[in-house]
C-alpha cells in the first residue's frame, strides 16, 4: 500500500450538491538479591535501584513476612507481585512515584486508564506558550510531563490546560516548539495562567558539513535507524482527537473522542496501529448549503496513518526521490538538541498531488522528530480526483489546500507520537449554479498518556475503520464531558460554538 495513495483525508459530498527505556517502569526488567528483608527494607532497596518511591499506607503489608528472594532480569512488576504474594494488591505508576493499594473486587490488572477511572486527585494547569522576542503565541508547541509521554499541545493561540495526577506536582513541565529553546518548569511553581516565553534559537552550519549531509542520504538514514529511534515494544496510548468543520465562517460540525489506540512496535512484525473510541461527543450537522450534505470519511484512520516513522510517505521513498527537489536548510534547535532541516517540493512536471513542505531529523540520533507539508502547488490540480469522493453529479467540487503536521517527543531517549493535525479546503458549488461554498475541515489528534503493561489487541468488531464517518458514530454533546482527561485547548470554547450552532438551528 502506497502512502501517497492512501493516506489522505476523503470527503463525501451528497444531495443535489532501546525498547526498555520506552516502557512503564514497572515493565523494566531489574535483578535483587533480597535476604530477610522486611517489607519496608525491600521496597527501600527497590527504590534506591530504580529511582522510584513508593507511596502505600502501611497497613496493607502489616502481615508481610521478611522476604528471601533472588531475581535475574525480571519485570518489575512480576518481582513485586512474587514478592507480596497478597493477591489483593495491585502496582500503579504514577509520574515518579509507585502507588500500592488494594485491588477493588473484580478489578483487573491497571492498564493506562487506570488514573482516568480511579479516585486520585488531579492537578489542574492552565497556561500560554509565546514567543520571548515578538510576544506572538507559539502554535503546537510540545507539552510534556518529565520522563512521560503525558501531556498535550498549544492550540493556535498558544494556550493549553493540562490535567495530571497530584503525585506529579514536584515534576517539572517541558515545553518545546522547533526553533526554540526547550523551557523547563517546575510544576508546583506555576502560577495561573502563566505565560511561558520561549527563546528562539538557531544554528549555522558551516559548509563542510552542509556538503556532507545531503538530503537524500539524511532521509534514508533516518528511515534506516527507526528500530532504534522508537519503540520496539506495543504501547496502549491514550489519545484526543478533535474533528471540526465550516462551511464558510459557520461551523457545521464539531466532535471529539478520548481513544484508545494500540500502538504496534516500529519493527519489523507488520502489525498495524488499532483505535477504538473510549468516549465521545459532538454537536449535530444543522447548518448546510441547499441540501448538500458534507462528511469527513477515514478522519481518525488518516491520523494514524500519519505517523512518518511507522508509515513513510513518499517523499521518504527511493521509488519517489527522482520526483522531489529536495533542499538541505540547515540546522535549527529542538529539544535542547540539533536537529536538520530538509525542505522538498514535487517536480514541476509530476502529474500527481504530491507534497511540499519540510521534515526535521535529529542530528544525534536522525530521528523523524517533525514534518510539516501540504499538497503541492504543482499538483492542487490533480487532487481533487484523489481526495474527494462524490455521489452526485450533479456537485461540483475543487480541493483549494490540504495540509499535515506530524511531531514525536522524546522519552528516555526513544522518539513518540505525540501529535497529528491535517486540514483541508474545498470548495463547492452546484451545477449550472453561480454560487459556491467553501469547507474547511481539520482533524486533530495529540497522545495524552501512554505505557507499556497492558497491551492486548482490540476485537475486530470494536474497530474504528477507515470507510467511518466520525460525526456518525460519535455520542451527542455533554457540557461536563472531559472530566479528568486531557484535551487540546480549543482556539474558541466548544461550548460557544455549539451555541452559536443552536442558535443557527433556532432560526431557520
Amino acid at each position: 500500500m502506497n502512502w501517497a495513495r492512501h493516506i489522505i483525508i476523503i470527503v463525501l459530498f451528497s444531495g443535489s450538491i532501546s525498547a526498555q527505556a520506552q516502557q512503564n517502569i514497572l515493565s523494566q526488567r531489574f535483578s535483587f538479591q533480597f535476604r530477610q528483608l522486611s517489607a519496608e527494607a525491600l521496597l527501600d532497596t527497590v527504590s534506591g535501584t530504580i529511582g522510584y518511591s513508593f507511596a502505600y499506607n502501611p497497613e496493607i503489608l502489616s502481615d508481610q513476612t521478611p522476604v528471601t528472594a533472588s531475581f535475574v532480569q525480571a519485570p518489575l512488576h512480576q518481582i513485586l507481585q512474587d514478592v507480596f504474594k497478597n493477591k489483593e494488591l495491585q502496582f500503579k505508576e504514577v509520574c515518579n512515584y509507585i502507588t500500592i493499594t488494594r485491588k477493588v473486587a473484580g478489578e483487573e490488572l491497571p492498564d493506562v486508564f487506570t488514573p482516568y477511572t480511579d479516585s486520585s486527585e488531579y492537578y489542574y494547569i492552565k497556561a500560554k506558550v509565546m514567543d520571548a522576542n515578538n510576544k506572538k503565541p507559539v502554535p503546537f508547541a510540545n507539552v510534556v510531563i518529565t520522563r512521560r509521554n503525558l501531556g498535550t499541545i498549544t492550540n493556535l493561540d498558544g494556550n493549553f490546560s493540562l490535567k495530571i495526577p497530584s503525585g506529579c506536582i514536584n515534576d517539572s513541565l517541558i515545553v518545546s516548539f522547533i526553533g526554540y529553546q526547550t523551557v523547563a518548569k517546575s510544576i508546583s511553581a506555576l502560577a495561573a495562567n502563566e505565560l511561558i516565553f520561549l527563546q528562539p534559537a538557531a544554528i549555522e552550519l558551516n559548509e563542510v558539513i552542509v556538503k556532507h549531509y545531503e538530503p537524500i542520504y539524511l532521509i534514508r538514514q533516518a528511515v534506516a535507524k527507526v528500530n532504534s529511534n522508537y519503540s520496539t515494544s506495543p504501547q496502549m496510548q491514550v489519545g484526543f482527537y478533535r474533528e471540526t468543520s465550516k462551511q464558510n465562517a459557520d461551523y457545521i460540525q464539531i466532535s471529539e473522542a478520548v481513544l484508545k489506540i494500540f500502538k504496534a512496535a516500529y519493527d519489523r512484525s507488520f502489525q498495524t496501529d488499532q483505535v477504538i473510541v473510549f468516549k465521545s461527543r459532538k454537536s449535530p450537522m444543522v447548518k448546510t448549503m441547499d441540501t448538500v450534505s458534507y462528511k469527513l470519511q477515514g478522519g481518525i484512520y488518516n491520523s494514524l496513518m500519519i505517523d512518518l516513522a511507522k508509515y513513510p510517505a513518499s517523499f521518504m521513498s527511493d521509488d519517489y526521490f527522482n520526483m522531489y527537489d529536495f533542499k538541505f536548510e540547515g540546522l535549527t534547535k529542538y529539544n535542547d538538541g540539533s536537529v536538520y532541516v530538509i525542505s522538498f517540493d514535487q517536480k514541476p512536471e509530476v502529474e500527481y498531488p504530491l507534497y511540499k513542505g519540510k521534515l526535521y531529523i535529529d542530528a544525534r540520533s536522525l530521528a523523524i522528530v517533525k514534518s510539516e507539508f501540504g499538497i503541492s502547488p504543482h499538483g492542487l490540480n490533480y487532487a481533487t480526483n484523489v481526495l474527494v469522493k462524490k455521489s452526485s453529479s450533479k456537485i461540483r467540487a475543487k480541493v483549494l489546500g490540504a495540509y499535515y503536521l506530524v511531531s514525536y517527543t522524546n522519552v528516555e531517549d526513544r522518539w513518540q507520537l505525540h501529535h497529528v493535525r491535517e486540514e483541508i479546503k474545498i470548495r463547492v458549488r452546484k451545477k449550472y449554479s453561480f454560487f459556491n461554498s467553501t469547507f474547511h475541515s481539520v482533524s486533530e489528534l495529540v497522545i495524552t498518556d501512554a505505557d507499556s503493561v497492558k497491551t492486548n489487541r482490540f476485537r475486530n468488531a470494536d474497530l474504528v475503520k477507515p470507510n467511518h464517518v466520525f460525526a456518525e458514530i460519535t455520542n451527542h454533546y455533554d457540557e461536563t464531558f472531559w472530566g479528568k482527561f486531557n484535551f487540546i485547548e480549543p482556539e474558541i470554547s466548544l461550548e460557544e460554538a455549539y451555541r452559536k450552532i443552536k442558535n443557527v438551528l433556532k432560526d431557520n
